[in-house]
């Protein structure tokens, strides 16, 4: 460690250090040629420039950091669409709840989803109150680890405001590209269940108000960075 306290200590570092090191006999050269100041500024400077970046680092990781998630906003998010607000977006999702409502009945008697029935289940609730959350599990598993809880407790929060007391909430799980179609439609599936299983057994929600399915890769968030974590999420809608 430099003692920058004594004004030589860092010139003499170096030098060590090139002397016994580097440029062995060399360095007893650079020695008589290099005034010390210089060398020690050049240690400060190097010294400060570490600091700098240290510095910078600290303060983008701060503002990256995500904000934690609120009951407030889920509520806010997944709010019905009111009929005195309702655009053409949202009358054509409105327009679709009939269906959507047969659908997921369907699919509950089949016991699962078939890829059509995904796919039309999509189309049919494109535009409706949707709140995307990236739910983190270990790899290669459904586990509910302490952090996942930690947000799905503010979810558990919300479904059980008034707002929200009376829908029905489509769980989409979804992952990036890495590994087959299978392993991550069987993946996604899963961890969208273990979130269903979480509400019902942690925060009483009605388990007919959820429906999870798994989509695996083929609903990426950003397919330009396929392998990216932000399409490893887990989206919630409000389906009716």
């Amino acid at each position: 460690m430099w003692d920058f306290a004594s004004p030589g200590s860092c010139a003499e570092t170096i030098e060590l250090q090139i002397n016994d090191r580097i440029f062995g006999s060399v360095a007893m050269h650079i020695r008589e040629q290099v005034p010390r100041r210089i060398v020690l500024r050049s240690g400060v400077f190097a010294l400060v420039c570490l600091c700098g970046i240290a510095a910078v680092t600290l303060i983008a990781g701060t503002v990256a950091a995500a904000e934690p998630i609120t009951a407030d906003q889920i509520e806010k998010a997944l709010a019905p669409i009111a009929p005195a607000r309702r655009t053409t977006r949202g009358a054509t999702a409105e327009g679709k709840t009939k269906e959507t409502k047969e659908l997921i009945d369907q699919i509950r008697r089949k016991r699962g989803p078939d890829l059509q029935d995904k796919e039309l289940l999509r189309e049919y609730t494109t535009g409706r109150p949707t709140f995307p959350v990236i739910i983190p599990f270990p790899f290669d598993s459904a586990e509910i680890t302490p952090q996942a809880a930690g947000i799905l407790d503010q979810f558990g929060l919300a479904l059980k405001r008034e707002t929200l007391a009376n829908s029905t909430i489509l769980i989409s799980g979804h992952t990036d590209r890495k590994g087959t179609v299978q392993y991550n439609d069987e993946l996604s599936s899963r961890r969208a269940s273990a979130v269903k299983n979480y509400l019902v057994s942690q925060h009483g929600i009605d388990a007919s108000r959820l429906e999870p399915i798994g989509y695996g890769f083929q609903h990426l968030k950003t397919p330009k960075r396929p392998y990216d974590e932000t399409n490893r999420r887990v989206e919630f809608t409000n389906a009716y």
